[in-house]
């Protein structure tokens, strides 16, 4: 436990504590905590995931 996800976030730790003058709601700070929970930054685009998978940089498509 703690070792993926939000809990191990540096991002979900800065908002925690309050960055800056960054206060988020506790429905706010859920969803933050919720999106890195459901491993929604694994991808950075929806298209050549196995690439990605093996560490290669793949821009997205801009339409």
């Amino acid at each position: 436990p703690g070792q993926v996800g939000a809990r191990a976030s540096h991002l979900f730790h800065l908002l925690e504590e309050g960055h800056y003058d960054v206060q988020l709601s506790k429905e706010d700070l859920y969803r933050l905590t919720l999106w890195m929970d459901c491993n929604s930054t694994f991808y950075g685009s929806y298209h050549e995931t196995e690439r990605q998978a093996q560490g290669v940089a793949v821009a997205p498509i801009l339409e």
